[in-house]
């Protein structure tokens, strides 16, 4: 999980950290992140890797500017989660369609509770054509 801190007055980013639990079984995961700065831009970030990560995990969220809390925050993975992106494959037939292919990166019992929204048109054209998959 990757996680981001940005705001006018930041200055640098050590002295802040993120504490974060969050429930498994009858257990609660701790894990402390430590920001530093993003070599591409501005933002202080912070990566800690969850076992087993799921849709539905709760994370309650602690931001502290050394020992000051700036913020207390839950979060649902499934309102956040942003996908990996697809390697797509295509193959075109002398008939002009395509065949469209993708590998999700995706473990499959991870994979089994995603919908794709999947849009495709002709490029420079005015129309696309939008399509929620449940099942591939």
């Amino acid at each position: 999980m990757k996680c981001s801190l940005s705001s006018e007055r930041l200055q640098n980013c050590s002295g802040h950290k993120l504490n974060i639990t969050h429930p498994v079984s009858n257990m609660f995961e701790k894990y402390t992140c430590i920001f530093e700065r993003n070599h591409h831009s501005d933002n202080c970030e912070c990566n800690i890797t969850v076992e087993g990560f799921v849709l539905t995990e709760i994370f309650n969220t602690t931001l502290l500017e050394g020992s000051n809390v700036l913020l207390y925050k839950t979060f649902v993975t499934s309102d956040f989660i942003k996908p990996k992106s697809p390697v797509l494959s295509v193959q075109k037939f002398e008939n002009g369609n395509f065949n469209v292919t993708w590998d999700d990166q995706y473990e499959k019992h991870f994979f089994e509770s995603l919908r794709i929204n999947l849009t495709y048109g002709i490029k420079g054209g005015h129309k696309n054509v939008r399509k929620m998959i449940y099942d591939i």
